[in-house]
């Protein structure tokens, strides 16, 4: 696809070089046309004839703008469609690179600071659930990945002694993920996920 645009624009400039000599450097064109009929006269070709009158043509510079602007509408509708193609990939990456940063935080970081990291990793989670993720990843990925979130949002809200937004936070993990029923079940097997992972 990269390429292809690459080609349109190309025929797209050339075009549009033609063009401009067609229209504003027209003695050019005719000095060129005037060499090739003496070239094509030493083999016997008489000049003129409909090629000549042709190229001399209005409709003849016409048709090169034309090709001009179909190249560079191509252009366009590839370029399109190659960074919608790609979208989904260059947010899979930002979302990994929050993903990371989130999971510095909550090993490393205060409890506070932890806490904004996950909540800013659970928005960007939230989006990509709504415009992209299910597509692009698959439904059970994404609700696992904000099922780990929300687990951990719960465990670090409780360390603050928020109980209340702990509560909040298990009750979506488990929502989530049906496989869990209760609150034990759902932590025990993030702490091990968690342990395994340092």
């Amino acid at each position: 696809m990269n390429t292809l645009i690459w080609i349109c624009l190309a025929g797209s400039a050339l075009c549009a070089t033609f063009v401009y000599i067609l229209f504003w450097r027209r003695n050019l064109w005719l000095r060129y046309l005037d060499a090739e009929e003496s070239f094509w006269s030493r083999f016997g070709l008489p000049k003129g004839g409909r090629g000549r009158r042709f190229a001399e043509s209005r409709f003849f510079a016409i048709s090169f703008a034309m090709f001009a602007a179909v190249f560079l509408f191509l252009a366009a509708c590839c370029s399109f469609e190659y960074f919608h193609s790609i979208r989904p990939t260059l947010q899979f990456m930002h979302l990994a690179d929050s993903e990371e940063r989130a999971w510095k935080a909550y090993q490393h970081d205060s409890v506070p600071v932890a806490i904004h990291a996950m909540t800013e990793l659970l928005n960007e989670q939230k989006a990509a659930e709504k415009n992209w993720g299910t597509a692009f990843l698959g439904k059970h990925i994404v609700s696992m990945d904000l099922m780990f979130t929300h687990a951990r949002l719960a465990k670090l809200y409780a360390e603050a002694g928020q109980t209340n937004l702990s509560e909040q936070h298990i009750s979506e993990a488990l929502q989530c993920d049906r496989e869990f029923t209760n609150r034990d079940e759902l932590m025990d097997f993030v702490s091990k996920v968690d342990k395994g992972a340092k």
